[in-house]
């Protein structure tokens, strides 16, 4: 009877003791694929050959263009084996797919709750490298000095502008042709107009600390349009 209680005792306050770990955000139990233990945080960091692989499986999902099948011939093709050292298969990319430890959350293995956010998803690499940011910087210098500043040419769009509005008002020009005038006159007036002076020197700050935007925003729709 005492072995018993002490059997179900350890029971209860091992998984009591787990349920609080994973509660603070660790990641408890057998890791997922890509990856692994850091040695003296014990938190799960990424597995320095595997997780490129994890990105690039999510990638692929993501396109629209590949199946849980593909995706796993696309892994056994560059060598990976699964945790137990086996080929992958398709129910095992599909596990892994809907693993949400992969977005930077502890809970079950199918659950949908996304109300426990892990340690383990500072270890991503959401962080812009230096050529990267140079590129963005680059497009948005480039994409301010585009615009055709034409000053003759705007003024005579201004004079069709004010000649449109007069002979709607006369009732030489119908409601629709009116508009649908006007909007075109408009629009070339947008893509005419000065550049804006972006404030590089902020775009440079936001870029330079990405991560922390990312994992401040938890609604994958926010998320899309930081990306």
């Amino acid at each position: 009877m005492f072995d018993e209680y002490y059997s179900v005792s350890l029971s209860f306050w091992t998984r009591s003791r787990l349920a609080e770990k994973a509660r603070q955000g660790h990641l408890v139990g057998s890791l997922p694929w890509g990856y692994i233990r850091d040695p003296e945080t014990k938190l799960a960091i990424a597995h320095p050959e595997n997780a490129p692989l994890v990105l690039e499986m999510f990638t692929r999902y993501a396109t629209g263009q590949e199946s849980d099948r593909t995706i796993a011939a696309w892994l056994n093709a560059r060598g990976a084996r699964s945790t137990r050292g086996r080929p992958f298969g398709k129910d095992t990319v599909r596990e892994m797919l809907c693993n949400a430890a992969y977005a930077g959350y502890v809970t079950g293995l199918r659950s949908k709750d996304r109300s426990n956010r892990g340690l383990h998803r500072l270890a991503r690499r959401l962080q812009p490298d230096q050529a990267l940011r140079q590129r963005i910087n680059d497009a948005i210098t480039a994409s301010a000095g585009q615009a055709n500043q034409d000053p003759d040419r705007r003024r005579e769009l201004h004079a069709q502008l004010a000649r449109l509005q007069g002979l709607y008002a006369l009732g030489d020009l119908t409601k629709p042709r009116y508009i649908m005038r006007r909007q075109a006159t408009e629009e070339e007036l947008q893509r005419l107009a000065p550049p804006t002076n972006p404030d590089l020197d902020r775009a440079i700050e936001l870029l330079a600390d990405f991560r922390g935007f990312w994992d401040a925003e938890s609604d994958p729709a926010e998320r899309r349009k930081l990306i």
